[in-house]
C-alpha cells in the first residue's frame, strides 16, 4: 500500500487521469507531467511520484514523470484506483494549487448555480443569429453591432482567424475602442490577446451585410475598397511607437506581459454575404487577392459560436473616466467569475447593471453572480503574501 495524505491521493489520481488523457490524445506514451501542471512545488509532488513508481505505474523523469504501459491500464480501471488510491467524495475535486492564484488562495463558492451549457447557448445563439441574417435590416450595421455586443463568442478572435493568440486577456472583448488621439474610424470590436510568443491586438471592422463586394464585372466596389482602407489607416496608425506606447497604456497591458514577447495587430473585416460574395467564380478567387499575412475577409455567414469565448463579457472605454476605467455593455448566459479576472473587476463599471440586464441569466445565477463578484474584488484588494509566491518565484525569477 501507501501512507500518502489524502492531498497526495488526490495528486495521484490526477497524475494518471491526466497522463491517460494525453496518451489517449497524442497516442504515445511519451507524454511527462509534472509541478508545473499540477500548480505545486515539487517537493510536494516527490512522494506522489515514489509511490506511483514503485507501483510500476509511471518512470520517474527528474521532478516529473510518465506513465507506463501498467499505469494506463490501472488508470482506466476504477475499481483498481479506488481500491490504492481511495478518496471519501469527489475525486476531481480541486488540488490545492487550483484553489491559489499567482500564489494566493482563494475559496471556491460552494454549489454555485450554474450558468447555461455550451450546447443549448450555442444552439440559440446559432438560431437567433440565422434569423436577423434572413430577417433583419440588412443595411443597419447598429443592428448587427447591438447582437455581437450580447453575443461576443460570434466574433472573429485572434486563434480561429491566426492560430496565434489562446488566451484572451481580461475575459472581455472591447466594443468601438478608442485609438489614443486617432481622429478616423474606430473599430467596431478589439480582442487583446496573448501565448508564449507574442501579445496581440485583433481589431475588427464590421460593415453592413447588405454592401456588395465586387460590381457585375467583376471590380471590386468603392464601399468595399474604402473598408480595406480604414485597415490600413489602423495599420499606419500602429506603425508610430508613440501611438502604441499609449495604446498599451490605455489598454493596461502589463510591462511584464511584454516581457520576451513581440506586439503584435491583426485586422479583421467582416463584409457582406457568401451568397454575393461566391455567386461568381471568378469573383469569388479574386476576393482574397492582395489580403495581406495580418488581415482576413469574411462575410457574416462565417461567424459562428466559439466556444472558446463563451464566458467573455464585452466592455468600452468608460466615457466619464477613459484614462482609468471600463463600461461593461453586456454579459452572455455563460458568463464566468475566476481569480484570472478578479484583478480586471476593480476597473469595471457597472458590471451588476450588465447582470441584471441580461435576460437569458436566471434569476438564481445573477443573484450568485451579483454576490461572487464583490468577493473576487475584495480578493484582489488584499495584500500579497510573498511567502506563497511561488508561481512566479518559479516561473517569472
Amino acid at each position: 500500500m501507501h501512507n500518502l495524505t489524502v492531498t497526495q491521493v488526490l495528486y495521484a489520481r490526477r497524475i494518471l487521469h491526466d497522463l491517460l488523457s494525453y496518451s489517449h490524445e497524442l497516442e504515445g506514451l511519451e507524454t511527462t507531467t509534472g509541478p508545473m501542471e499540477l500548480m505545486c512545488t515539487a517537493a510536494e509532488l516527490a512522494p506522489v511520484i515514489a509511490v506511483l513508481e514503485a507501483h510500476k505505474l509511471v518512470e520517474a523523469v527528474n521532478d516529473r514523470c510518465r506513465i507506463t504501459q501498467e499505469g494506463l491500464d490501472f488508470a482506466q480501471d476504477e475499481e483498481k484506483l479506488d481500491t490504492l488510491f481511495p478518496v471519501a467524495g469527489n475525486p476531481l475535486r480541486p488540488l490545492p494549487g487550483e484553489l491559489r492564484y499567482g500564489g494566493r488562495p482563494f475559496l471556491p463558492a460552494e454549489n454555485p448555480p450554474t450558468p447555461w451549457g455550451w450546447e443549448s447557448y450555442e444552439k440559440h445563439v446559432t438560431t437567433a443569429w440565422q434569423k436577423l441574417l434572413s430577417r433583419g435590416d440588412q443595411s443597419n450595421e447598429a443592428i448587427f453591432q447591438r447582437f455581437l455586443e450580447r453575443n461576443p463568442c460570434l466574433l472573429p478572435e485572434p486563434y480561429s482567424c491566426f492560430a496565434r493568440g489562446a488566451h484572451i486577456i481580461g475575459s472581455a472583448v472591447y466594443s468601438q475602442p478608442v485609438l489614443p488621439a486617432y481622429r478616423g474610424k474606430r473599430p467596431d470590436f478589439m480582442w487583446l490577446a496573448f501565448d508564449s510568443g507574442a501579445v496581440f491586438a485583433l481589431l475588427i471592422d464590421i460593415e453592413a451585410p447588405s454592401k456588395r463586394w465586387h460590381t457585375q464585372t467583376g471590380v471590386p466596389k468603392a464601399e468595399f475598397i474604402q473598408a480595406r482602407e480604414q485597415l490600413t489607416d489602423w495599420r499606419a496608425w500602429f506603425e508610430q511607437p508613440e501611438n502604441l506606447i499609449a495604446f498599451q497604456k490605455l489598454y493596461r497591458i502589463e510591462p511584464r506581459l511584454l516581457e520576451g514577447r513581440q506586439f503584435s495587430v491583426k485586422y479583421a473585416l467582416v463584409y457582406g454575404r457568401r451568397s454575393e460574395a461566391t455567386k461568381d467564380p471568378m469573383v469569388a478567387r479574386k476576393r482574397g487577392v492582395g489580403q495581406r499575412p495580418d488581415e482576413v475577409f469574411m462575410t457574416y455567414d462565417r461567424l459562428e459560436p466559439m466556444h472558446r469565448t463563451r464566458a467573455c463579457a464585452t466592455i468600452a472605454l468608460d466615457s466619464e473616466q477613459p484614462s482609468t476605467r471600463f463600461r461593461v455593455v453586456s454579459i452572455p448566459p455563460t458568463f464566468e467569475l475566476s481569480p484570472t479576472l478578479a484583478y480586471h473587476l476593480e476597473s469595471w463599471a457597472g458590471l451588476e447593471d450588465a447582470m441584471k440586464n441580461c435576460r437569458l441569466l436566471g434569476d438564481e445565477r445573477r443573484e450568485f453572480l451579483i454576490f461572487r463578484a464583490q468577493y473576487w474584488r475584495d480578493w484582489a484588494r488584499e495584500p500579497e503574501d510573498a511567502a506563497l509566491r511561488w508561481f512566479e518565484r518559479t516561473y517569472y525569477e
